[in-house]
């Protein structure tokens, strides 16, 4: 009887004081389809009609989380970032992903796009980055010092592809950058 009676005073105090309680969602990170226009074409002359022909969409909007191994400016505009992925998602990688000659050394390339002036001919003649700089505060953060955040722990989000040319997966084009603690 006291137990009923004790459970009967918690539940009336609960509703006597009820408040509303505001839950925000967490906002998972989003992909911009829009900087796909932005995406140099590649490959050889004719090769692929378009970007997303070449880079072949595995999934649309994909998050990852890793270490910076390597930053390397591209002719054609865009920074080449080899990941070091976090454990549980070597299923991203594959065999030329894994391999060492010709490879990317068992990293995930994420791949900024527009970060400089393109100086590759077929890229300035395409001109996907004209009057265009894809604004990423977090790998401007990185590039000041880049002897210093190699190693820097990152989540990445973008389109999640194959690419056609190289065969090896990417995060490319990628839509944000965040430098995680």
């Amino acid at each position: 009887m006291r137990i009923i009676l004790a459970a009967l005073v918690i539940i009336g105090s609960a509703y006597a004081h009820t408040s509303t309680v505001k839950i925000s969602p967490i906002l998972a990170p989003q992909c911009d389809e829009s900087i796909w226009k932005h995406v140099y074409v590649g490959g050889r002359p004719n090769q692929f009609a378009t970007a997303k022909d070449r880079l072949k969409i595995i999934d649309p909007c994909k998050t990852i989380t890793g270490r910076v191994v390597t930053m390397v400016s591209k002719p054609d505009g865009d920074i080449h970032i080899q990941i070091k992925l976090d454990p549980g998602q070597s299923n991203l990688l594959n065999a030329r992903n894994r391999q060492a000659k010709g490879g990317q050394h068992g990293y995930l390339v994420v791949e900024p796009i527009c970060q400089k002036e393109p100086i590759q001919l077929t890229a300035l003649k395409d001109g996907p980055c004209t009057d265009f700089r894809q604004s990423l505060p977090a790998l401007d953060q990185m590039r000041k010092d880049l002897k210093k955040h190699i190693g820097t722990h990152v989540e990445v989000t973008g389109a999640f592809i194959k690419d056609m040319e190289h065969g090896w997966n990417e995060i490319h084009p990628i839509s944000s950058i965040v430098i995680k603690q």
